[in-house]
């Protein structure tokens, strides 16, 4: 019974990655930073919507001293074509750095701080698919992940290469956005005045 049971999960799990590999079928994607999304996404068997917000962690390389980032973007379509070969995915990377020239800033303790960017893929990195973060509206990414970025730094802000490094950060502050609520949507634009003017001819 247990292999039976067994047999039947995995045949599941699959159909579910055979799935998920035909529905993104390459569609060869002109912009770079989509398909390294997309290939995160068919590992995770994810499926990608330009209505939600990924998030990723990147390593420069995979050496064992490798900087480590989180990138926090979202899939852009036109909406007149919707193409997705034409599709752009546009992102934000944060990290954190330690404030000094020297190794030994590192080793005992320098001050660190955080910074972002706008996101470009690069050659040669590694990436860790990180989940969806359920922000509704992309205008706020560079806010809201930049607080909770800043306040980990708050919280301890004394680099160390074993308890306090840039992948540990990049980690904690994956946490952090998926524990955050949904933000609300927009509010509406008030109506416009309604014109009383009445013009006569003539």
């Amino acid at each position: 019974m247990l292999v039976l049971r067994t047999g039947l999960l995995y045949l599941s799990y699959l159909i579910t990655v055979i799935l998920a590999v035909t529905d993104y079928a390459d569609p060869q994607f002109q912009d770079a930073n989509l398909k390294v999304l997309w290939a995160e996404c068919v590992k995770r068997c994810v499926r990608m919507d330009p209505d939600r917000i990924y998030s990723f962690r990147q390593r420069d390389d995979t050496s064992f001293t490798s900087h480590t980032r989180l990138v926090v973007g979202h899939i852009w379509k036109d909406d007149i074509n919707n193409d997705a070969e034409l599709w752009t995915f546009q992102a934000y990377w944060f990290d954190m750095v330690f404030e000094g020239d020297r190794w030994t800033d590192a080793i005992y303790g320098g001050k660190c701080k955080t910074r972002q960017r706008p996101w470009q893929c690069q050659e040669g990195a590694v990436y860790k698919f990180k989940g969806t973060v359920d922000i509704l509206r992309f205008d706020t990414v560079s806010d809201v992940v930049g607080d909770e970025a800043q306040a980990l730094i708050d919280a301890n802000n004394c680099y160390s290469l074993v308890t306090n490094n840039c992948k540990q950060f990049a980690s904690k502050l994956a946490k952090r956005l998926q524990a955050l609520p949904p933000q609300a949507a927009p509010p509406a634009p008030p109506p416009a005045p309604f014109d009383m003017t009445v013009n006569f001819p003539g």
